[in-house]
C-alpha cells in the first residue's frame, strides 16, 4: 500500500527542521568563537575599515617604492647590514603589540579584538623575543666565525649610526606616525558606529606574516636545490656574504610587502561584493 503524500511531507518538515538546528548551532558556535559577532558583521566591519580603489592601491604602492629605494640606497652607499633593514619592522610589529594591548585594554569593548591583540604576558614575550632577535642580528658578523658579547655592543653602537647615516630613523618614525594617525582615525569610527573593531595594522601584520611565511618555505626549497652552485660561484663568499645577505632580505622584504597590499585590496573588494559600497563609505 502506498504511502500517503502527507507522510513524506511531514518527514521532509522534521529532516528540514534538524538542518535547521543544526545550522543555528553552528552558527551559535561561530559566533562564540568570534567574540558575539557573525561572519557577515566580521565583513562589513572590514569593508569600512579600508580601501582598495585604484588610487588608494597606487598610493600604498609609491609609498613602499619610495621607503624601498630609500634602503636599497642605504644598502648600496652605506653598505648597511641586513638586521638593520628588518629592524623598521622589528620596531613596528613592538609597537603593534603594544599599541593593540592598549586599545583593547583601555579604548576598545570588543572581545573578538580582544582575543586578536593578545594578553599582557604574550605583549611582553613577543616584544622579548624580538629584542633578542636584534641582539643577536647586531652581534653576527658574517666575516666572523664566533659569536661573542663584545660584538652586541659594537654592532648595536655601530647600527644605529648606519641608521643616522642612511636617513631609516626617518623611516621608522614616519611609520610610527602613520600608524598612530590611522588608528586613531579607526579608533574614533568604530566609537561612532561600535559592532566589530577590525583594526587595519594588525590585520595587514596577519597578511603579511603569512605571505612571509609562504614565501620563506619557497626560499628555503630554493637554497636546498641552488645550494652547491651558490657555494661554488661565491667561492669568495666571507666577503660577499654581507652585502648578499643584504640584498636577499631587501628582495624578501620588497615582495612580502608588494604581495600584502595585493592580497589585503582583493580580500577588502571581496568584502564589498558581499555588503555594497555603502559599507566601506559609512562614516
Amino acid at each position: 500500500m502506498p504511502l500517503p503524500p502527507i507522510y513524506f511531507a511531514a518527514v521532509s518538515s522534521r529532516t528540514m527542521s534538524r538542518k535547521s538546528k543544526a545550522e543555528q548551532r553552528e552558527a551559535a558556535e561561530r559566533r562564540r568563537q568570534l567574540g558575539g559577532y557573525s561572519d557577515a558583521e566580521f565583513d562589513s566591519a572590514l569593508a569600512r575599515s579600508q580601501n582598495s580603489d585604484a588610487f588608494s592601491v597606487g598610493v600604498r604602492l609609491i609609498t613602499l617604492a619610495a621607503v624601498f629605494w630609500l634602503m636599497a640606497r642605504a644598502i648600496q652607499i652605506h653598505g648597511v647590514p641586513a638586521w638593520l633593514l628588518v629592524l623598521p619592522m622589528v620596531v613596528e610589529f613592538i609597537v603593534i603589540f603594544w599599541v593593540g594591548y592598549f586599545l583593547s585594554r583601555f579604548l576598545i569593548d570588543c572581545k573578538a579584538f580582544a582575543q586578536s591583540a593578545g594578553s599582557l604576558g604574550l605583549t611582553l614575550t613577543w616584544t622579548i623575543i624580538l629584542l633578542i632577535g636584534v641582539l643577536a642580528a647586531a652581534a653576527f658578523d658574517p666575516q666572523s666565525e664566533d659569536l661573542r658579547s663584545a660584538h652586541i655592543a659594537t654592532g648595536l653602537v655601530s647600527g644605529w649610526q648606519q641608521v643616522r647615516n642612511a636617513g631609516l630613523h626617518w623611516v621608522i618614525l614616519v611609520s610610527m606616525l602613520g600608524l598612530l594617525i590611522s588608528t586613531t582615525f579607526e579608533v574614533l569610527r568604530w566609537r561612532r558606529l561600535r559592532g566589530v573593531f577590525v583594526w587595519t595594522s594588525i590585520m595587514h601584520t596577519g597578511f603579511r606574516l603569512g605571505v612571509m611565511f609562504v614565501l620563506g618555505i619557497f626560499a628555503t626549497v630554493a637554497l636546498i636545490l641552488l645550494g652547491d652552485f651558490l657555494a661554488s660561484a661565491l667561492s669568495d663568499w666571507r666577503q660577499l656574504a654581507g652585502p648578499a645577505i643584504a640584498w636577499a632580505v631587501f628582495g624578501f622584504l620588497l615582495l612580502s610587502e608588494f604581495l600584502t597590499v595585493i592580497i589585503s585590496a582583493l580580500m577588502h573588494r571581496e568584502a564589498l561584493k558581499k555588503h555594497g559600497p555603502r559599507a566601506a563609505t559609512t562614516s
